[in-house]
């Protein structure tokens, strides 16, 4: 879903575009921010769990990883992207790697985060995206459901 929606330059559109990969991919987003850099607080409470800064030395990228930027100058929402296994990934595609201005690369200032317990890539339900688009407050419930068995699947995996 992140490959397919990116586009070749940026729209501005970051978090909505990495939110709607994390919901494609089954991880509920409910009470989202609305801006990129507001994610350092987020994704602690989805199971991610912080693997890298600004400041680490060793990182090696994994699928699945999301990278968050502090707000700076001229960019006051930050930026976040994702990582598709061979490419950094927010509302376009980053062939050149994290720096997508040139404020962040003289600034640097971003974490990068990675699920505990793996991710599970399943899509989400034609019933679910009815509950979605009617406006009815079941589609919350309905999520927790399906995280809760997504979860019961990977314990019983392990």
């Amino acid at each position: 879903m992140l490959n397919a929606n990116a586009r070749s330059h940026s729209k501005g559109l970051c978090a909505m575009y990495v939110r709607s990969a994390l919901e494609g991919g089954g991880v509920p987003t409910f009470g989202f921010p609305g801006n990129a850099c507001e994610y350092f607080d987020f994704l602690p409470r989805l199971d991610f769990k912080e693997v890298a800064t600004h400041k680490s030395k060793k990182y090696e990228p994994k699928a699945g990883d999301i990278m968050v930027f502090a707000a700076q100058k001229g960019h006051k929402s930050g930026h976040i992207a994702m990582y598709n296994g061979k490419m950094w990934v927010s509302d376009f595609k980053q062939p050149k790697g994290i720096w997508v201005a040139r404020i962040y690369q003289d600034n640097p200032n971003y974490k990068v985060y990675r699920r505990k317990d793996g991710w599970s890539y399943r899509s989400i339900s034609l019933e679910e995206y009815k509950l979605i688009f009617s406006g009815k407050d079941d589609i919350i419930k309905a999520t927790k459901n399906r995280w809760k068995k997504t979860k019961a699947r990977l314990n019983k995996d392990k």
